[in-house]
């Protein structure tokens, strides 16, 4: 008789995964609440955030995860000492710094940090719409190469995938297939070039934005998507 293993896991559907759902196995229950860990090595992590067209997150997309997780270290370090101790230990100098860390490590060593911290996640537009701050409870680490862990809920799951997409028209568009095929940023004209086919014949159209701040950019990148998949 062949064994049988059980394995419980989270999944994840919605947004850009309704068809394959995001599966994860290795999630952590912390006080009660599941954890899950977020890599941009993850196919189904960018199933999620890009489409089942996507070829992968690249480049300046991981940006918006590294600031997560710079908040993330910040968090703890100032988790284990008094309000007067971390106003002084985040006065900008090498020496306050220094002394933060070493203290860190050595609550680390004993054992006295937190499991979690809370941290103030900032705002940002993403395909055109204004995203508000939001407070994220996450799995504390002092290592901002160690991967970010959240709670397994929709609205997090929501912002953060917003806030990876955010960062897509700042870096190149054509990360995915279903979102970003022919549509190209052209510095020299400030403008959206998007392309599309009609009776076998591709037309081209410009979307150029009413200013020159980044809302307004994406305010006609999400125009130029609507036309492309119309």
């Amino acid at each position: 008789m062949q064994s049988v293993a059980v394995t419980r896991c989270v999944s994840v559907t919605g947004g850009h995964a309704d068809k394959t759902p995001w599966v994860i196995s290795n999630f952590e229950s912390i006080n009660g609440v599941e954890y899950i860990p977020l890599s941009m090595r993850d196919s189904g992590f960018n199933r999620f955030v890009a489409g089942a067209g996507s070829r992968g997150i690249c480049g300046k997309s991981g940006d918006f995860l590294t600031k997560l997780r710079e908040l993330r270290a910040t968090a703890t370090m100032s988790s284990h000492v008094s309000k007067s101790e971390s106003d002084a230990l985040f006065t900008p100098t090498a020496a306050a710094i220094k002394k933060q860390r070493l203290m860190s490590r050595e609550a680390s060593k004993r054992g006295e940090l937190p499991a979690t911290v809370e941290i103030e996640a900032p705002g940002f537009v993403s395909d055109g719409v204004q995203v508000e701050p939001m407070k994220l409870t996450v799995k504390s680490s002092l290592h901002v190469s160690d991967m970010l862990w959240v709670q397994a809920t929709g609205p997090v799951l929501e912002y953060i995938k917003a806030g990876v997409r955010s960062q897509f028209g700042q870096e190149r568009v054509g990360n995915t297939i279903d979102h970003n095929r022919g549509l190209r940023w052209k510095k020299d004209r400030c403008c959206w070039f998007a392309t599309r086919k009609e009776d076998g014949k591709f037309v081209y159209k410009t979307f150029r934005p009413e200013g020159d701040d980044e809302t307004n950019k994406q305010h006609a990148l999400r125009l130029a998507r609507e036309w492309v998949n119309e």
